[in-house]
């Protein structure tokens, strides 16, 4: 995003290439003879009657090849400018940094900067996770190496307004044989009327409590897949029940998106039967403009790597956001099916946070239709009383590459 000249903000396309430093000399020794012929034979500028004229065979080559001279001109006239691009951000929290590739391991890299890396901080060879510390030293001596960060701390966004809705059991036919999906989320309340129907593990650390609060937003999520048309029978699709394995990575507080990041990878390739998987957990934190969190990043990869797709929530607004606010990590997924919710109106939401993200791809958007109203996904607990949760989503983008910067 820039400013022009009546100080509006102008989105413009910004590419990002790693090459060597022969081809940077070489490209500064094109401009440079460019700008000699413009400013010795143009006066500093050029037309597209003079470039007519050139072709015609009317052109002093002693600095430099026409050919060359033509291409440089055109190929210039798209670019406003180009530079070294730094991360010019002072991050001051512990983050999940990706950095570009140079050639060099990346544990090798960052030692020359007095930062001790180790394989179980790394994500992949350029995403890793930094502290406070460490990210200062980064920052203070190679900012140019930052493609793009993260806070690692987020917290998911969840509804906080939750009402019974009605005092009747329900109940489920035994599991069979039916599809699986698979549940990345909170934890899950195996006293539930549908437990049978779910394979639950609890991927959090053994030392940490689970309390019932813990356990809400994952089982409601996993009621809608296994038995959602008897909450919502308006939108019954004939599909009939799925099982899920329902795997609780985080509480309903905050989380670690780096060792959720970590977990997920894990889980996918320890069940490579099944291919369709839910995550409903999102930062409250709105996304960079400028380019896709390293989640998101990840995910598109997995995706990729294991030839499986993820549901992922657009991200909810809470309460206390107001107006337009960008949907959070990991809803810019590329590769991802993001899901909102509307009214039977076609109407978002009144908790719909929105994109897309950057300008280059924005993903196609399913929505789901929920009752008229509060359009809220529902669940059973344990003694067969409705709760309600409202859900929602939205868009997303791309990713670049390294060190220079053509702003078009």
């Amino acid at each position: 995003m820039k400013t022009n000249e009546n100080n509006e903000k102008v989105k413009k396309h910004v590419f990002t290439y790693f090459i060597s430093f022969e081809a940077l000399q070489k490209s500064i020794d094109y401009l440079e003879k460019c700008e000699l012929v413009l400013k010795n034979y143009y006066d500093g500028e050029i037309t597209d009657k003079d470039t007519v004229i050139i072709n015609s065979g009317k052109y002093n080559a002693g600095i430099m090849a026409k050919s060359s001279f033509l291409r440089v001109v055109v190929d210039a006239n798209y670019v406003e400018n180009f530079r070294l691009d730094r991360a010019d951000e002072r991050i001051r929290d512990r983050s999940i940094v990706t950095i570009y590739k140079t050639g060099v391991d990346t544990i090798e890299l960052l030692s020359k900067f007095g930062i001790d890396m180790i394989r179980a901080k790394m994500i992949d060879e350029t995403t890793l996770r930094l502290d406070r510390g460490e990210i200062e030293i980064l920052q203070n001596n190679a900012p140019y190496l930052i493609a793009m960060h993260v806070k690692d701390l987020a917290e998911i966004v969840l509804d906080d307004n939750f009402e019974d809705t009605s005092d009747n059991m329900i109940s489920i036919q035994e599991p069979k044989n039916e599809p699986i999906v698979g549940v990345i989320d909170t934890q899950f309340d195996e006293r539930v009327y549908f437990h049978k129907w779910v394979h639950y593990e609890n991927k959090v650390d053994p030392n940490i409590s689970i309390s019932s609060e813990d356990k809400f937003h994952g089982t409601a999520v996993t009621s809608i897949i296994v038995d959602g048309t008897t909450f919502n029978p308006k939108l019954e699709d004939n599909c009939g029940h799925f099982r899920v394995r329902h795997f609780g990575v985080a509480t309903a507080g905050g989380f670690s998106s780096f060792t959720i990041l970590k977990l997920i990878r894990d889980i996918v390739v320890s069940n490579r039967d099944i291919k369709v998987w839910n995550l409903s957990l999102g930062s409250a934190m709105e996304i960079d403009p400028n380019f896709i969190s390293p989640e998101a990043a990840e995910l598109d990869r997995i995706q990729c790597e294991y030839d499986v797709i993820f549901i992922v929530a657009g991200t909810n607004k809470s309460r206390k956001m107001t107006g337009s606010v960008k949907i959070g990590a990991p809803a810019d997924s590329l590769n991802s099916l993001i899901v909102n919710a509307v009214n039977f109106q076609g109407q978002p939401a009144s908790y719909t946070r929105v994109g897309p993200v950057l300008s280059f791809f924005i993903n196609q958007i399913s929505v789901t239709m929920e009752e008229i109203g509060r359009r809220r996904l529902q669940y059973v607990n344990h003694w067969g009383w409705l709760q309600c949760a409202e859900h929602h989503l939205q868009p997303h983008g791309l990713q670049g590459k390294w060190p220079i910067l053509f702003i078009l």
